[in-house]
């Protein structure tokens, strides 16, 4: 008897690729305000500004993250002074509405835009699970003071507007004209490539080298998605980063700004930037040892890691997550555990690369 549960096919998904500054901006400094919950391998840029800024402008930094709807970012090549301008002229009320549409923690715990507005408590009690579903550290004073805000629009969007300009006059500008002739050379490469028939799940493993199924909160995304966005970012390193647009079937995925593979490229930064994502996950006496490990057993599961080092799961689950991400492992599971093994394509790659870099 044949079984008569049927397999729905994933369906076929359009696929573009796009430089989107406000996107690609806001993203990296939402990289800096979480920089000490975030993997190791991210763009030295990420670090360097995080460390330049006092602890005053670190609190200043996460207070306005925290206030900024993620829904104002498009898909289109605004510059990021024009987007602050854009934000300057809004109404303070729908700043504060669409900051309180958004649902940071599962849709079952989400109180509605009232009971926040009406309750600090309410809101410091949703972020808190929120964070601890994360695993970041949670404070409640800069909680409270995000709530003040919110409650006051016209104050929130004055201090967004300011804090915005500062960021970008500051160190965005820069860095933004340094990057955009590498990321502009990584979406062109990409988008020679032909991706017609492709289901999300395969057009991301394509673009990203990277199996993203069993990816809780991606695979959610991915399986209601008709259009995907590939965005290269200058400073997510071998990361993926998402975010769901028009209510669900447009997503945008910003991935580490790489050629597709046998690409030969004209930028040195780009170079550069690709080898270090490589560079970054050898650079560590933990993750070398993880490498060793695997050459001799060819294939080890998360626990072993945890018991021959004697690591915390924690430490295992961040050293091996930079190596997955940067495609030195490949990994598969096996019942509830997560298995690794060498990628040997992309270390030939790595030293193939190092080669053309130091032989120049």
């Amino acid at each position: 008897m044949f079984n008569r549960e049927f397999i729905i096919t994933p369906a076929e998904v359009r696929v573009e690729f796009r430089i989107s500054p406000t996107i690609i901006l806001m993203h990296s400094l939402n990289l800096i305000g979480f920089y000490e919950d975030t993997n190791a391998g991210l763009h030295s840029w990420v670090a360097e500004t995080f460390r330049s800024l006092t602890p005053e402008q670190k609190h200043r930094h996460n207070t306005v993250m925290m206030c900024l709807p993620e829904t104002l970012a498009s898909i289109d090549d605004t510059d990021f002074p024009r987007f602050i301008d854009q934000v300057a002229q809004m109404d303070p009320r729908y700043l504060q509405s669409e900051l309180l549409v958004q649902r940071p923690h599962h849709p079952a715990d989400y109180p509605g835009p009232q009971a926040i507005l009406n309750s600090v408590e309410v809101y410091v009690e949703l972020i808190r699970g929120y964070f601890a579903s994360k695993k970041m550290d949670f404070n409640e004073t800069l909680i409270r003071e995000v709530h003040a805000l919110i409650v006051n629009p016209p104050l929130m969007q004055q201090t967004i507007v300011a804090h915005l300009r500062w960021m970008w006059d500051t160190f965005l500008a820069k860095e933004w004209k340094r990057s955009q002739g590498m990321l502009h050379e990584s979406a062109a490469a990409y988008s020679k490539k032909d991706f017609s028939g492709l289901n999300a799940f395969e057009a991301v493993e394509a673009v990203t080298g990277r199996d993203m199924r069993g990816t809780e909160k991606l695979e959610e995304a991915l399986e209601k998605a008709r259009r995907l966005f590939f965005i290269p970012s200058p400073h997510l390193g071998p990361y993926i980063s998402w975010e769901s647009f028009n209510q669900g079937y447009d997503c945008a995925i910003l991935f580490g700004a790489r050629l597709p593979r046998g690409t030969e490229s004209t930028s040195p930064a780009l170079n550069r930037t690709e080898l270090l994502v490589w560079l970054n996950a050898l650079a560590d006496d933990t993750r070398l040892k993880m490498l060793d490990m695997l050459f001799e057993h060819e294939e080890l599961c998360a626990q072993d890691f945890i018991d021959m080092l004697e690591l915390s799961q924690s430490s295992a689950s961040r050293h091996l997550r930079q190596l997955t991400a940067s495609g030195l492992l490949k990994v598969r599971r096996r019942d509830v555990n997560k298995c690794y093994t060498l990628n040997q394509e992309r270390i030939e790659d790595t030293m193939t690369a190092l080669g053309k870099f130091l032989h120049k």
